[in-house]
Parts: structure tokens; C-alpha cells; sequence
């Protein structure tokens, strides 16, 4: 397994692979490559080791999860169904009967119904969670945001309702967030090397993305969740909540890729856990996901007794973990072949000409499209032929070339148009978006696999 992450571009900058199977570390290995820093930046090429920390990104999410649980079961906080605007006084002037609604379940599994999109580029003004970071007040920010369904109804990420959850359990135990995360999580595991940063220009952790720490710590944490929350003989995590973290909340669409290859009918979301079942060559699982921006992903796979934990350095960009997991992790742990390759069936599907919206564009603003870019060093290429753009050279896709299916908005679905029709689609309801900037750019943007930026493509003449 460790020769075919290594080799070629198949799982691209790849850092720590760590598999847990029975309770036991059975697989753990470290690579090189270039990172960064969520509040330093870059910090170049990387030798990673076991004692190298990682950022989590919104891994954090699912720390934060716990601690919730944790205050629940001690008594600081009372339920899930506790009305969330109880613990901001504050702001009551805000206090509609829509927002006295929500309480913190609906925070948990991002069901709110507040008016929230941060599935964009940080540096796109209308994303929510980069105009929540410039806001003078964060906490006011979210709740200032406008209802759009009621709590409960409608599923919409937000990092956003993670912050309140962190001031709302802040509050509740009158310390600092970091203080209680050490003594009821951190401590009890054995984690010592932690590091949450703070929102910016704030004193508070950065609750929704800002901790870092090393894979073996990711994996104690999925480690936890797999035993029901015990560690060592001792209930860390109650079981009750555990058990409730693990299941499915709120059901999210099929069209929704951020779960990777074979995932079925069964996608969904609560208490910050991603949830899906897999039907797959080798098998048909449930499996629960904590994951971040880059690639950093821990799976727990409770009928394998199994724990994997990838973390990498494709931040802002389409990455590989889950792949990785799915064709290579898995099966090697099951003692199975491990040459599964799930690349063609993730990237390819027959539709029926009906299945997309497809809007027609007039020719003006078809040729608008039209022209070369640079994207990460390559030659992009959109061209039109009898009234159908394509492109050609983007490594972020597969297929080549590859039609694009305009469906309003600047908004294109990807695939490949045969005979008069479209009859293959690229990575199942993508949605890759042209942001023209002064017509000289391009944003290539999938707005439903958590809203990653594949990158700027510049044109060039």
C-alpha cells in the first residue's frame, strides 16, 4: 500500500496514512510534500513524522461535537433542545420567534434554516464564513443573518453555527474553551500536543477549523468514537451521545459528492459527523467521516472495527483521501486485493438528455467562455464548435475533451456531448462555475463537494 501512495499522481500529496483495525495500530506512515498553515500560510516542503502536527481544518467540527456532548452529560448544558439564543442575552433584540427556535441540535446537525453559503473561495465576498471573520462582532454576525426555512428543515453548512455552539459551551462553563477541552478530552486521551487557533484578531479558538494536531491524535479520536466513547476503562464521551453523533440526522442529496466513490442512498448528517453507506466491490458498509479542507479525514467503519485517518495538503482543491480509503486502505485491511480502482466508475455515468437543465446561452454571451487560461501551470483551453462549448486540459477533470452544459448562472456541468446529446457526465452533479473577473479569469469552483476551488485560471492572450 505504502509503494502505491508513493508512486505517480494516483493520491496526490498525501501526508500521514494511520489505520487502526481491532483496537490496534496496524498501519502508519509518513510522507513529504508541501503544506500550509491555517494562520502562517505556507510552510513549504514537509518531511512529516509522528510527531509532525497537522492542521484539521473542520475536523475541528467534530472536537467540538464532543466537547458539546460532554457538557450535555455533565449537567452544564441541559439537552440538544436547549434554545440556543439563551445563551446570548445579548442579543436579544434579535430574539424573532424563528431565532428562539433554534436550539442547539439544529447547530449540531447545521439544519438552523439561517441564510448561510460558505461553500465558496474564502477570498469571494459573498462567502458567509469570510464575511463572519471581518464582521466586529462574529457571534452577532451569525445570528444577524436572515431566515430563509424553518429550524430543522433545511440542511445548510455553516461554520458559523460551530462558533456559537464553542461560545454557547464557553459561557455554560464559565472557562476558557481551550481549558475545557484539555481537561474532559485532550487530558483523558493522552493528547498533549495541541495547538487551536484563535479566530483572527480575536482572543476565542477558531471552534469550526483552528486546531492542529498529530495523526496519532486523529486516530484516538476515531479510536473513542469506535468504543462507544470509552478510553482506558473510562467513559470520556457518553455512550448515548456517541450513538447519536453516529447516526444520520439529516439526509442530504445523492447528488452530493463529498463522500467519494460508492456511496448510496444513505448520505446524511448530524452532530458535525458526515455519514454514508457504501456499496463497493468488496463489500457494503456504514461509515461515519470527520473531514476538513485538503484532505484531512478520519473514517470510522464500526462493522469492520475499523479506524483510517488521511491527512494531506490539497487545500482549497479536489483531493484524494476518500479515494484512498475506498481503494486502498480498506481492502488492505479486510486482506483483500488492493489494485481496486474506482477512478472511471466515480468520474463516468450515462444520462438520459433530460436529466440536466440545460439553458441555452446566446451566442455573445457563449463566446465570452471562449479563450486560453493558465491553471496551475497548464494550458486550459475553451472552445466553441457548432454552438457547444468545450474544454480541453484541465487536470482537475477527467475526460478530454470535455463539453460544458450550461445551466444558468455562470454554473456548468461538466460531461461529454455525443451524437446531439449529452451522454456522459463528469464527476456525478458537479457543478464547475466560470467567475469571469474583468474578462481576463476564470474561478473554477465545484460548488457541491463542499465548495472547493480547483483554482484561478488566468486567461492569457
Amino acid at each position: 500500500m505504502t509503494e502505491a501512495i508513493c508512486q505517480g499522481e494516483e493520491y496526490r500529496n498525501i501526508h500521514a496514512v494511520l489505520v487502526v483495525k481491532d483496537g490496534q495500530l496496524v498501519y502508519e506512515e509518513y510522507f513529504a510534500g508541501e503544506d500550509e498553515h491555517g494562520r502562517r500560510g505556507t510552510l513549504g516542503h514537509v518531511a512529516f513524522d509522528r510527531d509532525t502536527p497537522h492542521d484539521m481544518r473542520s475536523v475541528t467540527k467534530n472536537v467540538m461535537s464532543a466537547l458539546v456532548g460532554i457538557a450535555i452529560g455533565s449537567g452544564v448544558l441541559r439537552s440538544v433542545d436547549q434554545p440556543l439564543l439563551d445563551f446570548f442575552p445579548e442579543h436579544a433584540d434579535l430574539a424573532t420567534p424563528e431565532r428562539r427556535a433554534i436550539t442547539l441540535r439544529h447547530a449540531l446537525d447545521m439544519s438552523a434554516g439561517l441564510d448561510w453559503n460558505e461553500m465558496l473561495p474564502g477570498s469571494d465576498s459573498l462567502n458567509a464564513a469570510a464575511r463572519m471573520n471581518r464582521s466586529a462582532d462574529l457571534v452577532r454576525f451569525v445570528w444577524e443573518q436572515p431566515i430563509v426555512a424553518a429550524p430543522g428543515q433545511r440542511w445548510s453548512y455553516s461554520g458559523g453555527l460551530t462558533q456559537l455552539l464553542a461560545e454557547a459551551v464557553r459561557r455554560a462553563t464559565n472557562r476558557p474553551l481551550v481549558e475545557f477541552a484539555h481537561e474532559v478530552l485532550f487530558e483523558p486521551l493522552g493528547i498533549t500536543d495541541v495547538e487551536w487557533y484563535p479566530n483572527r484578531g480575536r482572543d476565542s479558538p477558531d471552534a469550526d477549523s483552528g486546531l492542529r494536531l498529530r495523526p496519532r491524535d486523529m486516530a484516538k479520536l476515531g479510536l473513542l468514537y469506535q468504543q462507544q466513547g470509552r478510553w482506558n476503562g473510562r467513559q470520556i464521551v457518553p455512550a448515548d451521545w456517541v450513538a447519536a453523533s453516529l447516526r444520520r440526522a439529516i439526509a442530504l442529496p445523492d447528488s452530493l459528492v463529498e463522500f467519494g466513490t460508492g456511496a448510496t442512498g444513505e448520505l446524511g448528517y448530524g452532530h458535525q459527523w458526515w455519514h454514508a453507506r457504501y456499496t463497493l466491490p468488496y463489500g457494503r458498509f456504514t461509515a461515519h467521516r470527520a473531514a476538513g479542507n485538503g484532505g484531512q479525514l478520519i473514517f470510522v467503519v464500526p462493522e469492520q472495527q475499523l479506524v483510517a485517518v488521511v491527512t494531506a495538503g490539497l487545500y482549497d482543491k479536489q483531493h484524494d483521501s476518500d479515494r484512498l480509503v475506498l481503494e486502498r486502505i480498506l481492502p488492505w485491511a479486510l486482506g483483500l486485493d488492493t489494485s481496486y480502482h474506482f477512478w472511471p466508475e466515480r468520474t463516468v455515468r450515462l444520462v438520459s438528455p433530460g436529466d440536466w437543465p440545460e439553458v441555452m446561452l446566446q451566442a455573445e454571451e457563449r463566446l465570452s467562455y471562449v479563450g486560453t487560461y493558465d491553471h496551475d501551470g497548464a494550458r486550459v483551453r475553451v472552445w466553441d464548435e457548432a454552438g457547444v462549448l468545450h474544454m480541453t486540459g484541465f487536470a482537475g477533470l477527467a475526460g478530454d475533451p470535455i463539453h460544458l452544459v450550461p445551466l444558468g448562472g455562470h454554473v456548468f456541468a461538466c460531461g461529454r456531448y455525443e451524437g446531439g446529446r449529452l451522454v456522459k457526465v463528469y464527476w456525478p452533479d458537479d457543478r464547475i462555475e466560470f467567475v469571469m473577473e474583468d474578462g481576463r479569469a476564470t474561478r473554477f469552483i465545484d460548488r457541491t463537494a463542499g465548495g472547493h476551488v480547483y483554482g484561478t485560471a488566468a486567461r492569457v492572450p
